[in-house]
């Protein structure tokens, strides 16, 4: 019998294995996870652990007497609603209706505004929602493809272009506002709501402070004396492109927020700056993932030429009051 528990020391080693075993498709949840062992005060939510059961005693109680039931998945729930989950493929399998059994007890009791991950797993959560949430609408659905960085497929036959990387700071916060404005709008921002200025620059800032954010300057094309193209940048100008680092765990990254500037598409910023982010990621010993949307398929023919790959489905819904949808914004 499968049930869901809050999260406890005794359970930790077990939530480890999981999430090594699905990391590459869990980055962001292993790093919150992390963040939590670190400072549990400062988690800004809370961690569920799927776990096995025989008994009534350790459905109740599974860290009873020190024996710990096998965990077959976690989910992390945050204060406004994000819910970030991973759970063992078996059981999602052949366990999908004691799955969602399991979870509405805790999802009745807190707010959902947006559910993010693997595919399957996303699927069970939103049955969940709707019995959970009746008052609850899905707003919108998006399907995207979780591809990860292979150094051995990666093409060098001119198809990616190798740019000038800059690691942002905060000081180039000016330069960066706008195309994060737009990403946010095109890539983000979910159809029902508003555009929120305010919030955009504080996300932001925080990954500049983090220290995430890496860009390609502008520039323009100028002909040299042997009639070759030349390529001048020009840092006091706003940025081409950007990505970040979107969240870290112990052995992968992962690529987010990968965006450029109209005027300079279509010359393989993108693939650049993500392959380029991919190797550097190599040099610590961790592999790069990245997800991107299944109708973009220039971006993942892009990808493809980096050296990223599909792995797995990837899905991300967000729900909203259906007669308020700003009320959870």
């Amino acid at each position: 019998m499968l049930c869901c528990v809050p999260l406890s020391e005794i359970i930790v080693p077990r939530v480890e294995s999981l999430l090594l075993k699905y990391e590459k498709s869990s980055v962001e949840i292993s790093e919150r996870f992390v963040n939590f062992l670190d400072n549990s005060q400062n988690s800004k939510g809370n961690f569920f652990c799927l776990c096995n059961s025989d008994s009534s005693a350790q459905k109740s109680s599974p860290e009873k007497n020190g024996a710990c039931t096998d965990v077959a998945g976690l989910v992390f729930v945050s204060q406004a609603g994000l819910v970030l989950h991973v759970f063992e493929e078996i059981v999602m399998r052949e366990q999908g209706t004691e799955l969602q059994k399991a979870l509405i007890p805790v999802l009745r009791t807190r707010q959902v505004y947006c559910i993010s991950g693997e595919e399957q797993g996303s699927k069970i959560i939103e049955s969940v929602v709707s019995v959970s949430h009746p008052e609850l609408k899905q707003t919108d659905c998006r399907e995207y493809r979780l591809m990860e960085y292979r150094e051995e497929v990666s093409v060098d036959t001119g198809l990616v272009p190798e740019y000038k990387i800059i690691h942002c700071t905060s000081q180039d916060y000016g330069k960066l506002i706008d195309l994060q404005k737009e990403y946010d709008i095109v890539e983000v921002l979910p159809s029902c709501m508003d555009f929120n200025f305010q919030l955009c620059c504080g996300n932001l800032l925080r990954v500049l402070d983090l220290g995430r954010v890496y860009a390609i300057p502008a520039w323009s094309e100028v002909s040299s004396g042997t009639g070759k193209t030349l390529r001048v940048y020009d840092e006091s100008k706003t940025y081409a492109a950007k990505a970040a680092l979107s969240a870290l765990s112990r052995n992968c990254i992962q690529i987010g927020g990968v965006f450029t500037q109209r005027c300079y598409r279509k010359k393989g910023c993108a693939a650049s700056l993500t392959r380029w982010l991919a190797r550097q990621a190599l040099k610590t010993n961790k592999q790069a993932v990245l997800f991107v949307r299944k109708e973009n398929i220039p971006a993942i023919h892009a990808y493809e030429n980096a050296g990223f790959y599909f792995i797995k489905n990837y899905r991300i819904s967000y729900y909203f009051k259906s007669d308020n949808h700003q009320s959870k914004g």
